[in-house]
Formats: C-alpha cells, structure tokens, sequence
C-alpha cells in the first residue's frame, strides 16, 4: 500500500520532558488546571472486581463491534481504534465499516473507510453477513461503528445467535464494545442481545466520563442486574477518560486525527484544529489516559492491531 502523509501520525512516545519542551517551543502561557479535564483520583473510580481472567485473543484476528445509542461515545472510540490501527501499518488488512445512517462520516477522518449503499437494516445487515464472511476467508480484522438506534445488528443477531463461537472457529474474535452514558436507557442494547445470546467472551462495557459529572453518575446503570450479569460472565469494565467538548468538537469539525490535532498536523485538503496550545496538550493527555485505559485487553490480544 502506498505510503501518505498518515505516517506522520506515528511519534515516538512522549515525556513530560517532551511535553514541558514543546510549550516553551511555543511560547505558550502556563497550564491552568481547571482548563483539562479531570484526572480522577483512584478512589473516585470504583473499579468493579474481575472474576474471571480476561479471555486471551492472541492469534485471532479481532472485529471491533461499537454498539450502544446515540451521542456515547461510539464514533469517537471507533477514530481512535483506527488511528492506532493506522499507527500499526494495519489498515490494509481490515474493514472499517459505519454501518449507521446518520453516523457515516468516518471517512472523512480516515481513507478506507467503507459503509453500506443504502440505509435499510436488513440491506445493511446483508452487506455486512457478506463481508464478514470474506474477512473470515482472508483472515483480516475490522473495526464496526453501528451508530445509534442501529437494528442492522439485531438482525444479524437474531439470525446467528452464535456467530461469535462460529467467527472464532475460523480464527476471528468479535469484541462487542458497548458504550454508555449515564442514561438507564442506554442499557437497552445490551439487555436486548444478552437475552437473545450473543455473549462474545471478548466484552467491553465502556462508562464514557466525557458524558458524565463524575464517575458516581454512573452508579444507577452499573446497578443494574444486567450490567452484572454481563460482569459476571467475564465483560471488562472500561473508562473512557473525559475530553472537553469544546476541544472534541473543533477536532472532529476539521475531520483530523486526534494525534495530528495533538501535534498541530494538517494533512493536505484539510485545515488545522481550532484549539490552543493549551488544548493541545489536554489532547495529548486524553490520548495517553486512553492508551492506558485499553493497556489490559491489549495484552490480552484484544486489540484489532494484535
């Protein structure tokens, strides 16, 4: 595959060194700490105890599944699944796929990204039956943004309850990755596939602290027997760490990669991020807090790049 302006996304790991470095470079005015976001303390985040050792996926090729409802975080775990997926020279070998109507605008941020002629669930679902099957044949991995409210899922579902132990007969783990605000209902994904049996032993419940005040706003839903339930099976809890808004939303407005927003990169046709140095900085943090949330099912294999 040709080489592009994408590998400049790929630098070396930073120090706080580095980091003080660049600020001087740029002049820039000191750090105030009310304007990054919240490093929660460790007390503040209960994590919920595993039972069970995480599933090892060394050796299968893995496909991201990003389920939940609108506005919790899907697509923004989908831009950063793919850039370390670029990062790792690794897109060749996958489907990166927004199979949503209304969320479709993953291409914007990343060539290769593909999606479904039409809108209609059940063409949508056949679309992606078929390309799942020709993954399976070439041994390649893919990360699914399903956006909001999506029933091509469910059909799938519906149709092969057991498609995560089929997949994994031919050397492909499905990673269900569910992501949550603090809203009950966006607990309804889960109850709905959990009943209907699809249990990927690879499952990810991921609390999006971006949606929430503090971690405790999420206490109604970790309540849940549903939520347990999921735990108790093996699911990973996971924390998505916090990133303003404001600085989110000037990223995704000029469609760049979050390290090329972190660096000041602009790739040819687009135009740089509206956010300061300062905020910079703020991008660097969420994309380390972020690396290191997702260290543990990295070992594990888990990660479409492993």
């Amino acid at each position: 595959m040709p080489k592009d302006n994408h590998d400049a996304v790929k630098p070396p790991p930073m120090t706080l060194a580095d980091v003080l470095a660049d600020m001087e470079a740029a002049q820039s005015e000191p750090i105030e700490l009310s304007e990054l976001p919240p490093i929660y303390a460790a007390d503040e985040i209960r994590r919920t105890p595993r039972t069970q050792p995480l599933p090892d996926l060394s050796g299968l090729v893995k496909l991201w599944q990003l389920i939940g409802e609108g506005n919790t975080g899907k697509t923004v775990v989908a831009r950063y699944l793919i850039e370390k997926l670029i990062a790792h020279d690794k897109q060749g070998q996958s489907v990166m796929a927004a199979l949503a109507p209304g969320s479709r605008n993953l291409a914007d941020f990343a060539p290769g990204v593909v999606q479904p002629p039409a809108a209609d669930p059940r063409a949508t679902a056949a679309w992606a039956t078929a390309r799942l099957a020709a993954m399976q044949k070439l041994r390649w991995g893919g990360i699914w943004d399903f956006g909001g409210g999506d029933m091509a899922l469910r059909l799938m579902v519906e149709a092969q309850p057991d498609m995560p132990e089929r997949v994994e007969q031919e050397g492909m783990a499905i990673v269900a990755a569910y992501l949550f605000s603090p809203r009950l209902d966006d607990l309804a994904f889960l109850k709905t596939y959990e009943r209907l049996g699809y249990r990927p032993r690879a499952t990810a419940l991921i609390l999006n602290l971006g949606k929430a005040d503090s971690p405790s706003a999420y206490n109604d839903i970790r309540r849940q027997p549903e939520y347990k339930a999921a735990l108790d099976r093996g699911a990973v809890e996971l924390w998505l760490p916090p990133l303003t808004q404001r600085v989110a939303l000037a990223i995704e407005k000029a469609r760049v990669l979050f390290a090329q927003a972190r660096d000041g990169i602009v790739p040819d046709g687009k135009r740089p991020a509206d956010i300061s140095a300062i905020e910079r900085v703020a991008v660097r943090e969420w994309l380390m807090r972020t690396e290191a949330e997702f260290a543990d099912i990295e070992r594990a294999g888990w990660m479409p790049w492993t």
